[in-house]
């Protein structure tokens, strides 16, 4: 039996033990085809995607250092990114008081409705940067423990007058 290759449109020859098989044998077509089910089954399965996330980890923590060795003898590879980067912030849309930065997807805007809705700033250590205009990636971090304190912070505050200054 024969079938029409999706991604050139050649005709192949279906095997007996594959009868769902959409591609011909060339590896550009098997390639395609792999990558098209690795992007879907890591947006639709979150178990794969733990899997993955999981397997990076461990291998990043076999090879500590791994990635700044590697940049530190592969400048080229390291300033065509930076500069490539730079042109992705450019092509971002931002009000235009905004700096062009990269914020890690896992950062915290102090003025954000989750912030204000849902008190997501919780007690701990955390790391503060210096955030310039050029700015890409993190450079030199300071650590802070953050606290919170209570809803009825204003009432607390009125006990103590003698104090210079409040932070509300």
């Amino acid at each position: 039996m024969e079938g029409k290759c999706q991604y050139c449109g050649r005709s192949f020859l279906l095997s007996s033990r594959h009868p769902k098989q959409c591609t011909c044998n060339s590896k550009a077509c098997r390639n395609v085809y792999k990558n098209q089910w690795r992007k879907e089954k890591i947006a639709t399965d979150a178990d794969h995607q733990a899997n993955k996330r999981d397997s990076q980890k461990r291998w990043i923590q076999k090879h500590p250092g791994y990635w700044r060795t590697y940049r530190q003898n592969h400048r080229e590879y390291t300033d065509r990114n930076r500069e490539m980067q730079r042109q992705r912030n450019c092509g971002r849309k931002q009000p235009r008081d905004a700096a062009p930065l990269i914020a890690k997807s896992d950062s915290v805007n102090a003025k954000s409705d989750l912030v204000k809705e849902q008190n997501a700033l919780i007690s701990g250590y955390y790391s503060l940067q210096r955030l310039d205009a050029d700015m890409i990636a993190k450079s030199d971090l300071v650590i802070v423990q953050i606290s919170s304190i209570s809803g009825n912070y204003r009432e607390v505050t009125n006990i103590f007058n003698d104090c210079k200054e409040t932070t509300l």
